[in-house]
């Protein structure tokens, strides 16, 4: 059944900002007491614990002009990924933490300032209480103690910058060292302003945190007051982007956005309503005013309806008419509802300085509606089986932007159940639109239904017939194979992905467990037509990404074998060909398959060295950076069951 894609994208853009924030880090050796040492980095902190390996296997390397320089041995391995490992440690355990801080450019910053705070990465700087403090030594190190893995750790320089919280609990189980990367704060100066222009003394500021960016928590300031001239100025981590409002009293004005970049200077206006607004009527069919009804407007581009969190919402009046109050000027799009109608098209407007108002005429539909009847093979009728239709974004009058968050559109869902007889109405449906039919004959079996695309409101009553065939829908099915033995895999995950509309990114990650002797896996209730995509992972072996496809009425039977474990090792020099360490490394796997696993971020050791282990097979373009300087693409080949080399050059 189709859930709403926006939730769960935004549980799996959560999941991906973690793990990228813990793909930046890579460990330290435990520092000795009587000093610090220089060991090289194996493996980025906080990444999947690493599968098993085999002794050194094949290797396969990159056609580079500098030989890869080899490191120490590898650590032994953890955990596999997928598999939870008993804890060695409580999250009450204290934990002394081995901590280097660089810049931006990927240098040691001596005299640096550590702290392990309360927040966990999630305070403001009024609530965080600090712990345990140190300084960093000549080579940018110290050692702290935190009281458990739900404190954070924060790192800060005068004149250098400051690092976010970075909370400890992205810390992998076996790891005791963080690197922890400053990066000069963003200055952000302000102006909020009444309705007619003049400046609002003793407003309150505040901001809520919009996003991370990868290495970093930001801290959320405290609130901020107007000074005379209705001016504030606050600096803040430059590790994501705020989201900024002013309040005074019972007004509120819009919300902001504000992209904290290292070193840049941000200005933002805000403003109380009054100033800018949409006013109109709103009419049905025949062209009457329609009171009560229910006005919306939204920024474009819609993306921008998250970014800004504005939704600017209102009822009309008795004759029908409305004013929305908007919280700038710019480009928004406005559409109405109203009881026992389907709703109008969105209507774009856009508000100027010359034009600071817009005036606009919405008109209602008809409503339509979608019937049918429920039975089964017997003739028997289903009743209080669950029905729902959700607008089919592909066809109907979808050209114009619509809000995939915050917005309220009567027609866009629409759900029932069904009667004693089976029968079932589904209303207001636009008339215009074309709906993806669900009917789930026992509520508490949701995973089971049947499903219909291409439904037309108005058209004659669905019949549905509910047969154990229909149920299960599309049936994905497949055995798991070992390559390196080619017997069949008892243990393994599968993580399915789902593509659920055309217009819209991949959402609904849902990864299972399976224990079968044979390695085989089934699974029920996908759409035929759709685009799905699949990583299977078990112990001892590489992830195998399986690239998308397009699912058929008949199902899809798959055979997969995974790899042995891999392993990546780089060097990166710079143009004079000495080690360059703490050099920014970014893995970007070729593909359409749309896994956190294509993407990673790391850094080189002090020696400029480089180790992935548990890398998924496949090409992969990496790139370094220190500095401003940033080489080239350079293709890698990982091969399951082997260690892939090779080394780059940063140009001058």
């Amino acid at each position: 059944m189709r859930r709403a894609p926006f939730a769960t994208l935004l549980l799996v853009s959560a999941a991906l900002v973690a793990w990228l924030a813990l793909g930046e880090r890579a460990p330290l050796k435990p520092l000795a007491e009587s000093g610090p040492t220089r060991p090289p980095v194996r493996d980025p902190v906080g990444d999947p614990p690493p599968l098993p390996h085999s002794p050194a296997g094949p290797t396969s390397r990159v056609a580079v002009e500098i030989p890869f320089a080899p490191s120490a041995p590898p650590e032994e391995p953890a955990t596999p990924i997928g598999r939870a490992a008993a804890p060695t440690r409580s999250d009450s355990d204290p934990i002394r933490v081995a901590v280097v801080v660089i810049d931006s450019d990927g240098e040691p910053v001596p005299a640096a300032r550590v702290e392990v705070t309360s927040s966990g990465g999630s305070g403001t700087r009024g609530e965080r209480d600090v712990l345990d403090a140190a300084q960093t030594d000549a080579s940018g190190r110290c050692i702290v103690t935190a009281p458990s893995r739900k404190n954070a750790l924060f790192a800060s320089k005068a004149g250098t910058g400051t690092s976010g919280e970075w909370p400890l609990g992205w810390l992998a189980e076996d790891k005791t060292e963080v690197t922890l990367v400053l990066r000069t704060p963003t200055k952000v100066r302000g102006l909020v302003l009444r309705a007619d222009g003049t400046p609002a003394p003793g407003a309150r500021v505040s901001f809520r945190k919009a996003w991370t960016v990868s290495g970093g928590d930001p801290r959320v300031p405290p609130a901020r007051t107007t000074d005379a001239e209705g001016r504030f100025e606050v600096e803040v981590d430059s590790w994501g982007a705020y989201l900024v409002a002013a309040q005074d009293g019972e007004e509120r004005t819009g919300t902001s956005l504000v992209e904290a970049k290292p070193g840049e200077t941000k200005e933002v206006t805000l403003r109380f309503p009054g100033a800018f607004a949409i006013a109109g009527i709103l009419v049905d069919p025949e062209g009457r005013p329609v009171p009560e009804g229910d006005v919306q407007a939204w920024e474009r581009p819609t993306p921008g309806v998250y970014l800004t969190g504005d939704f600017t919402r209102g009822r009309t009046e008795a004759d029908g008419s409305f004013r929305l109050e908007v919280p700038r000027l710019g480009e928004y799009m406005v559409a109405g509802g109203a009881e026992g109608f389907a709703d109008t098209e969105p209507v774009a407007v856009r508000l100027t300085e010359e034009a600071p108002t817009a005036s606009v005429s919405l008109s209602l539909f008809p409503a339509s509606f979608i019937a049918g009847r429920v039975r089964r093979e017997t003739g028997e009728p289903v009743a209080g089986a669950d029905v729902s239709a959700s607008l089919d974004r592909s066809k109907g009058i979808e050209a114009t932007p619509r809000p995939h968050f915050g917005g309220y559109f009567r027609t866009d869902r629409l759900g029932g159940t069904t009667g004693p007889d089976g029968s079932f109405r589904l209303e207001p449906a636009h008339p215009r639109r074309d709906y993806s039919l669900t009917c789930v004959p026992e509520p508490d079996r949701m995973e089971e239904g049947i499903r219909r695309q291409g439904v037309v409101p108005g058209g004659p009553p669905l019949e549905i017939v509910v047969t154990e065939e229909g149920l299960q829908g599309a049936v994905l099915t497949g055995i798991v194979e070992s390559e390196m033995t080619g017997r069949p895999l008892e243990r393994f995950d599968v993580t399915l992905i789902h593509h659920e509309e055309p217009d819209e990114d991949w959402t609904q990650f849902q990864r299972r467990p399976f224990d079968d002797p044979e390695g085989r896996f089934r699974i029920a209730g996908l759409i035929a037509g759709d685009r799905y995509g699949l990583a299977v992972e078990a112990d001892g072996h590489a992830v195998a990404l399986l690239e998308p496809w397009t699912m058929e009425p008949h199902g899809k039977d798959l055979r997969v074998r995974l790899p042995g474990p891999t392993r990546l090792e780089f060097r990166v020099v710079d143009a004079a060909g000495r080690p360059a360490p703490f050099a920014e490394v970014s893995l970007r796997r070729r593909g359409a398959t749309p896994f956190w696993h294509v993407w990673r971020q790391i850094r080189t050791d002090e020696a400029g060295n480089l180790t992935v282990e548990r890398i998924d097979p496949g090409r992969y373009d990496v790139r370094a950076t220190k500095g401003a300087a940033r080489s080239e693409a350079v293709e890698a080949e990982v091969r399951g069951g082997s260690t892939t080399t090779g080394s780059i050059a940063l140009p001058k």
